[in-house]
């Protein structure tokens, strides 16, 4: 499952940043509103480039 959203914020919890999205699937109604999905990533100083707000991201999530 692939998820396209867009950071909508960003912040430090110490050792971790956690990164608030908005999005839907590719194949979701258009008519149907972005949900809401929050996740934690290790702080380093690459994570924290990479996540800015307003950025596009694609989440995939894939079962074990």
């Amino acid at each position: 499952m692939k998820i396209e959203c867009q950071v909508t914020g960003v912040s430090n919890t110490g050792d971790n940043l956690t990164v608030r999205l908005k999005g839907k699937g590719p194949r979701d109604a258009y008519w149907r509103n972005d949900a809401s999905q929050e996740i934690s990533v290790l702080c380093t100083e690459q994570t924290r480039r990479m996540f800015w707000v307003g950025r596009r991201v694609v989440l995939s999530i894939e079962a074990a």
